[in-house]
């Protein structure tokens, strides 16, 4: 129960801050496209909550029930100004190296809920791998494999221990052999690595860039094995080599798979199942392609764990543009039925550098009739006017729209369609969409002066929209936040 009566107060509005925008399932739209941005800059939103815990001892109970509850390694960084309120043995801790844990672990080994400690360089991870050292179950660490510097089995022969691995990358693939690759799922299997990101390289062994970033086709064959582990909560790939037959092997009845990142060059799918065979040199099971592809929907249709979808990755060029003759059905009649799917159990979907290929009318017919999926973020999707016409007023389940990388006039226009969309057919006054937030990070370095736009705009549309978070680099002479007439607030967030 909220601690407060008052519903219309302050205090009110900062703890609906703290519940929605650090402990929801949708915290940080931005995080998982761009995982080394840190969003914050939230000081004095902590000093306010920090300080209505000190007088009112039914306030910090609250506060602290849902901190120990939603904390993890994933917010820690968000929402470490309030660890103050939580006892030790309940909070968690991250070390910066090896070398601080080992000086501070007789006195802290069981004093935190949980510790992770990064190891980031290759010597280091060859020491963990193979170190007889056996770590308490509540130490957890985050690491990278760099394939090309795996020990060739004769250089050790020490079997590997099992450990609680929170985070692992894998890249490094200059020169590696298949020893090492097939020794790197190897490594995968023992260590059970909760979340798994597939990089790719950009640069040789000689630090030089790569003209056509590659993930080595070993690697790629075997992803099936990776993706089907039980252990697995997270899965991101850098680049669209995905095929649907590496979603075959994934056991609904044991994975623990939250959030997957289905990155497959759609384009070429649908290419070469309207018949344009040159492309099956693009993929690993061309032949049974559309045959995986409707039992990979199957597979979905039937997950109850997966809360994150996110579907991207095209590469086509100029050369090599979508074709407007071309029909997408023979995927897009797939994804309608999993979108539609009343025991769809995604909430968050992300639309990752996604063009016309697939969002044609099926798509958004299946999306339209979701009910579990509340937030989509948009990363370089260009069909926004499309999709809002589709998909806004039919749905109202959908409260959250995340743009990444997108430019001002383009935001402007959106603002347009929605404010038509809205007072379309609106003879009563009731309003068409239902929408809480919209959260923008423009393409480019955003000037004062297009700050100063898109504040404009934003109050000139006057949408019944409760929050709108614009993310920027500079502060300028900005509040914060800015609170409009019809209640809206706009919150500028710094991204450090």
């Amino acid at each position: 129960m909220v601690p407060m009566e008052n519903h219309n107060s302050k205090p009110y509005e900062v703890f609906l801050l703290i519940e929605e925008l650090y402990l929801g399932t949708n915290k940080y739209p931005f995080l998982m496209i761009n995982p080394l941005s840190q969003f914050g800059s939230f000081e004095s939103t902590h000093f306010e909550i920090i300080n209505y815990c000190l007088v009112s001892k039914k306030w910090k109970e609250y506060v602290v029930m849902h901190l120990t509850n939603a904390l993890d390694f994933q917010n820690i960084n968000f929402i470490s100004p309030f660890m103050k309120l939580v006892n030790r043995h309940r909070s968690v801790k991250i070390y910066t190296s090896m070398a601080s844990y080992v000086k501070d672990s007789k006195k802290t080994e069981f004093e935190y809920k949980k510790i992770l400690i990064p190891i980031f360089n290759y010597d280091g991870f060859n020491k963990i791998l193979y170190s007889r050292v056996e770590y308490p179950n509540n130490v957890n660490f985050e690491t990278h494999i760099a394939v090309n510097k795996i020990l060739e089995e004769d250089e050790n022969s020490q079997p590997i221990l099992p450990r609680n691995v929170n985070n692992l990358t894998i890249s490094h693939y200059s020169g590696c052999n298949k020893h090492q690759i097939d020794q790197t799922i190897e490594i995968i299997g023992i260590l059970k690595p909760k979340n798994i990101f597939i990089n790719y390289d950009s640069f040789n062994e000689e630090g030089l860039a790569i003209w056509k970033p590659s993930i080595p086709y070993q690697l790629v064959k075997n992803l099936s094995n990776i993706i089907s582990c039980p252990h697995l909560k997270r899965f991101r790939i850098g680049l669209p080599v995905m095929e649907p037959f590496h979603l075959l092997s994934l056991n609904n009845q044991n994975t623990k798979l939250k959030e997957l990142h289905l990155s497959m060059d759609f384009d070429r799918v649908i290419k070469l199942l309207n018949g344009k065979t040159k492309y099956s040199k693009h993929f690993i099971n061309p032949d049974n392609i559309q045959r995986d592809w409707d039992q990979m929907i199957s597979i979905l249709h039937s997950n109850r764990t997966i809360k994150k979808l996110t579907l991207g990755g095209n590469k086509t060029s100029e050369k090599d543009a979508w074709d407007e003759t071309l029909s997408s059905t023979c995927i897009t009649k797939g994804l309608k039925q999993l979108l539609s799917n009343q025991k769809c159990s995604i909430q968050t979907l992300e639309l990752y550098s996604i063009d016309r290929s697939i969002t044609d009318k099926l798509f958004f017919e299946g999306l339209a009739l979701n009910t579990t999926i509340s937030s989509i973020t948009f990363c370089r999707y260009k069909e926004y006017i499309p999709f809002l016409r589709n998909i806004f007023p039919v749905n109202k389940t959908i409260t959250n729209l995340n743009f990444y990388m997108i430019e001002e006039e383009v935001f402007f226009k959106i603002l347009i369609e929605l404010f038509n969309i809205n007072n379309k057919n609106n003879i009563n006054n009731i309003n068409n969409i239902e929408l809480y937030s919209i959260s923008v990070y423009f393409q480019g370095d955003l000037s004062s002066q297009s700050l100063d736009k898109a504040v404009s705009e934003i109050k000139l549309y006057n949408l019944p929209i409760k929050q709108y978070n614009i993310y920027t680099y500079n502060c300028f002479n900005y509040k914060k936040q800015i609170l409009l007439e019809n209640n809206s607030i706009i919150n500028l967030k710094i991204i450090i």
